[in-house]
């Protein structure tokens, strides 16, 4: 009963309204777009996005930029630093590990099977 309610069904979209929605969209978007523009080109003095500008006038707030400023500078070359030196550490334990297990005494192929088979008596 369901297959022959399917099949009588239409599905399809109608082109009328969809084409009508994209017009909608696309004069919504415009006017955005345009609106925006307007208020940036037409009203720029509610940005002053330049700090430095207009309050870094006293030394406190002048003496904070250039804190600021160093930091930013030398952070990188810190992080840098830090991980060179975590990685010639990290090395130089590898290897000191390695020089360690070179020089444990191995014992030679008799003694080993000797205590074998004292465990297995």
């Amino acid at each position: 009963m369901a297959d022959s309610l399917l099949s009588g069904l239409s599905v399809r979209k109608s082109c009328g309204a969809e084409a009508s929605m994209k017009r909608t969209v696309d004069w919504v978007r415009a006017c955005w777009t345009g609106g925006s523009l307007a208020v940036i080109l037409l009203v720029p003095g509610i940005a002053q996005a330049c700090a430095v500008c207009f309050s870094g006038r006293s030394d406190e707030t002048r003496v904070a930029f250039i804190a600021t400023t160093a930091f930013l500078t030398f952070l990188p070359i810190l992080l840098i630093v830090g991980v060179v030196w975590w990685f010639r550490r990290r090395v130089l334990a590898m290897e000191a590990e390695e020089r360690m297990i070179a020089a444990r005494p191995t014992h030679s192929h008799g003694q080993g099977q000797a205590q074998i088979q004292v465990q297995a008596d």
